[in-house]
Parts: C-alpha cells; sequence; structure tokens
C-alpha cells in the first residue's frame, strides 16, 4: 500500500516541478519569497496524505524512499526543447466548412439577407415587401376611415368578408341577400341594400336626405387637385366635397414684389399655383409704339399722337413734332391730307369732296386734288 502511495507521490511531484520551472527561471521572481520547490511540494503532499502541513519529512527522503520500477522512465519536465520548430510549417488552417452563412440576396431589392445583413433599402414613402422582392408604395388602408367592414381597403387589400347569407354592397357593408334596393327619387346615394343609385358629376356633391346631386362652391375646378387659374387669379377648393367646401381665391400678381407672380400650372406637385414669372425680353422690331411683350412700351408717340396697333398717327391739334410739315402728309391710302400749321397738326379730308391727297409740283406741297 505504501508503494502505491509513493507512486501517486511521485506523479504529483512531477507536476508541481513542472509548474515550477517557469517561475524559477524568471529573473524577476525571488526564491527567498515563493519557497523552494521542495518546500511547496513537501506541502502540497503533506495537505494530501493528511499529514499536519509542520511534518517536517525531508522531501528528498521521501522521494529516496519510494522503490519505483525500473521500466518506469523519468519525466521530462522540458518537452517544449525537444519539438521540432518545422513541424508545424506546413499546417493548414482549419476549414470552417459548413459553419459559414451565405447571404441569400437573389432576386431581393430589399429585406434581410438571412446573415443579419440587408440586402437593400426601400426609399421614403416606400415599404419592403415581406420577400423582399420589391418596394411598394406605403399605403394607409381606409376601412376605420370610412366605415367599411367589408371589401377593398383602399390599398389592394380587404377590409373583411360577410358571414354567410350576407353580401358586401357597393358601400362596403354587410347587407342580408334577401334585401330589396330602391332608387326612386333618388340621384346618388344608397338604394338600401348596399347599391348605389348614382354618380355626381365632378364638382356636384350628393345631398343627404334627399340624395340629389348638387353643385358645389368649387364646380368647374380640377377635380384631382381641386385648383384653376383664372388670368393670374389661384382659385383653390379647400374641404371634402359637399356644402361645406370653400372657393379661396388669390391674385397671385398682387403678391410681394407686385407683378412678380402668375397664376401657372406646375408638373411639381402637380396643381395651378401662383410661380415667379419667367424671364422677358422686350421686342419693339418695326414698332413705333405699343406693348414690347413685357408689359412696357416701345416708344411713346409725339403728343397728341394715337397709337394704333404698333404705329404712331397725327391726330388733329397734336404736335406737328417735325413729322407734319408745312408741306404737308398723305395718310389712310392718300385720302387724308396732314398739315402742320403753327406746330399744330391740321387735317384735311380729300375724299369728302371726291379728291385725292397728292403732291402738288406748282405748289410744292400737298394738297388735295
Amino acid at each position: 500500500m505504501v508503494r502505491v502511495i509513493r507512486l501517486d507521490i511521485v506523479c504529483l511531484c512531477c507536476s508541481v516541478l513542472s509548474l515550477g520551472c517557469g517561475g524559477a527561471e524568471s529573473p524577476s521572481e525571488d526564491p527567498a519569497d515563493s519557497g523552494s520547490p521542495q518546500d511547496v511540494l513537501k506541502f502540497e503532499l503533506n495537505s494530501e496524505l493528511g499529514a499536519p502541513p509542520d511534518l517536517g519529512q525531508d522531501i528528498g527522503q521521501d522521494l529516496g524512499a519510494v522503490d519505483a520500477p525500473e521500466d518506469i522512465a523519468a519525466p521530462d519536465l522540458h518537452p517544449a526543447q525537444d519539438v521540432d520548430a518545422s513541424a508545424g510549417a506546413d499546417l493548414e488552417p482549419a476549414d470552417t466548412g459548413s459553419d459559414a452563412c451565405e447571404p441569400a440576396c437573389e432576386g431581393k431589392v430589399c429585406g434581410p439577407d438571412g446573415c443579419g445583413g440587408i440586402c437593400g433599402f426601400c426609399q421614403t414613402g416606400f415599404i419592403c415587401e415581406p420577400d423582399g422582392s420589391a418596394c411598394t408604395k406605403y399605403c394607409v388602408t381606409d376601412c376605420d376611415a370610412k366605415g367599411k367592414k367589408c371589401g377593398d381597403n383602399g390599398c389592394k387589400g380587404s377590409c373583411g368578408t360577410c358571414e354567410q347569407g350576407f353580401t358586401c354592397g357597393q358601400d362596403f357593408l354587410c347587407h342580408e341577400d334577401a334585401c330589396v334596393g330602391s332608387c326612386a327619387g333618388k340621384q346618388c346615394g344608397d338604394d338600401g341594400c348596399g347599391k348605389i343609385c348614382g354618380q355626381c358629376a365632378a364638382g356636384d356633391y350628393c345631398e343627404d336626405g334627399t340624395q340629389l346631386c348638387k353643385a358645389g362652391p368649387c364646380k368647374g375646378l380640377d377635380p384631382k387637385t381641386g385648383t384653376k387659374c383664372d388670368g393670374d387669379m389661384l382659385l383653390t377648393c379647400i374641404g371634402p366635397a359637399g356644402p361645406t367646401q370653400k372657393l379661396e381665391t388669390l391674385d397671385c400678381a398682387l403678391l410681394p414684389p407686385a407683378g412678380s407672380k402668375i397664376c401657372k400650372f406646375e408638373t411639381v406637385p402637380q396643381k395651378y399655383a401662383c410661380v415667379d414669372k419667367p424671364p422677358c425680353t422686350p421686342s419693339c422690331a418695326g414698332k413705333q409704339c405699343g406693348d414690347d411683350g413685357c408689359g412696357g412700351t416701345c416708344s411713346e408717340c409725339p403728343g397728341g399722337w394715337a397709337c394704333l396697333g404698333s404705329e404712331c398717327l397725327p391726330s388733329a391739334g397734336g404736335d406737328c413734332a417735325g413729322v407734319v410739315t408745312s408741306q404737308g402728309k398723305c395718310y389712310d391710302n392718300k385720302k387724308m391730307l396732314y398739315y402742320c400749321v403753327g406746330n399744330k397738326v391740321n387735317i384735311l379730308d380729300c375724299s369728302a369732296a371726291g379728291q385725292g391727297c397728292s403732291w402738288n409740283a406748282g405748289a410744292a406741297k400737298f394738297t388735295c386734288q
């Protein structure tokens, strides 16, 4: 029995000595502080065998008392010194194999890839389909807002189905299959069994109680945008169709700075609105007076003259302005004679006497003849 115990002690000794080798070689440790390996081993052996810590037997004597078999080799306390440094040079890294995750984004434009990543994101206002195949426009169902109990929910879905013996009517409510409706005297609204008696024209609304179509205050406006331009006046319809609708008007030309805005249909956001007046290039080619195409005038006619179209024409009593002289001038297909007296224009209608206006060489001026 003693020999068996001693062999266990030898094994324990080898383990303790192996653990102690690294600490003994470190130049920073003081053997006097930590104790010699023999002292440590002696304490461990005494504790293992149940002997008191101050047994006092020399570790060398305990080891020498063990009759180890001749075929048991001494343990190698430094196995790392015999390892060939090049033995692991050609080792391949461990194959992680099937544990690796492969993202699955084929056919997807959004949503998770199955490995904790994302195949793509949808733009604002769109949501990802459950299978990630597409981004669809976000839609809010109108079941509650319109009191629907069945049928279309406004987002390509359903508000519910009716139980047996009931049918979903055009008013999206469930009605008994035996219900018989009536549209007598009605132009619009429900027939009493979920069917619609008729639709009112754009701008009209169905009056509650009578179920007759009445003209709304916004009749004539664009039904999609509820807006319209009347010159530079912007008309806007406020509120849902019905008697409570209001028509608001806004004169775009009066917005500051005055004259800088016009009423025009805008592609974004697809409605009529007050917008900046586009830049304008005046054009007065071949014009003596009149509009320059940008709200201005090409030129001022002499005092007392009239602007007809784009031409300045003298008026009786107007300034001669160096255009009409004492020699006179023919106008209106040579029917009228214009001549200057005292720097004022005088007019003579030659056609009234059956004559015409022409140059009189003897008088050296234009006369009726």
